[in-house]
């Protein structure tokens, strides 16, 4: 019954305690076992007085204050409805889970992020050459957020963090004289991603100025840092990447973000 008294009751809880210690005189109790049960005793009653914890604090404001970080170790307990609450820190994904009652689920933090990259016409005139062989397009002008992507403007290559999900798109205008095929790939594990996009010339009766498109999407999971670039190759002899005056490929551009 003690321990279900509230802490400002101490009138009551003294007398209780008083009377506990008459009883134990009445029993001839020896001084060994009495001296044990005397500090049982207080133990029991300071808990009941002072409910609240602190580590790395004397002044706790919650029933447990803990003034600095805390470590969580990794479990491979099965969760079942008996740890249904616990929490654990899962060292082959790097992320903290807790136990829902019937499986560990993972706490993700919202940390959206995205990068996109293109040629602006006035900026940056089209310098690239575009031959027979995928070639990673420089993208000089770009914008990112989050910290999961990172854009190197001078080779082109998008950094991703691991065990995110990404949306890859990326495309190419042309003319009708001349096309591309276009891609993502993996430099990282040097595999392409997802599939090609390749635009036949059109017809030659078509106008000098007619425009056509090259568009590529894919949706990708790395368990590892990852780097990824987008690439183009010409399947019509060389062409100019980028804005070209009417000509070659134009307003190429390459877009990441996450989606999870």
């Amino acid at each position: 019954m003690l321990h279900r008294l509230k802490s400002n009751d101490k009138k009551v809880k003294f007398l209780i305690v008083r009377r506990i210690l008459h009883n134990f005189a009445l029993l001839k109790i020896n001084s060994l076992t009495m001296k044990n049960l005397l500090l049982l005793i207080t133990i029991c009653f300071h808990a009941t007085m002072f409910s609240q914890v602190g580590i790395g604090t004397e002044t706790p404001t919650s029933t447990l204050d803990v003034n600095g970080e805390i470590e969580i170790g990794n479990s491979n307990a099965a969760c079942t409805n008996t740890n249904e609450g616990a929490m654990r820190y899962n060292q082959a994904t790097s992320q903290i889970q807790f136990c829902d009652g019937t499986a560990w689920v993972s706490l993700k933090i919202n940390n959206a992020s995205s990068a996109y990259a293109s040629i602006n016409q006035a900026v940056n005139p089209p310098l690239q050459n575009i031959g027979n062989v995928f070639e990673t397009l420089i993208l000089p002008d770009f914008s990112t957020t989050g910290s999961a992507i990172k854009y190197n403007n001078a080779t082109g290559v998008f950094t991703l963090e691991a065990n995110r999900t990404y949306a890859l798109t990326a495309s190419i205008n042309h003319t009708n004289d001349q096309y591309s095929i276009i891609r993502w790939y993996n430099a990282t594990t040097n595999e392409i991603l997802g599939t090609i996009s390749q635009m036949s010339p059109q017809d030659a009766t078509m106008p000098d100025d007619a425009v056509g498109n090259s568009f590529v999407h894919y949706i990708f999971t790395p368990n590892i840092q990852t780097q990824v670039v987008f690439q183009a190759k010409s399947a019509a002899g060389n062409l100019t990447a980028g804005f070209y005056n009417g000509e070659g490929l134009r307003a190429p551009f390459a877009s990441i973000h996450t989606i999870d």
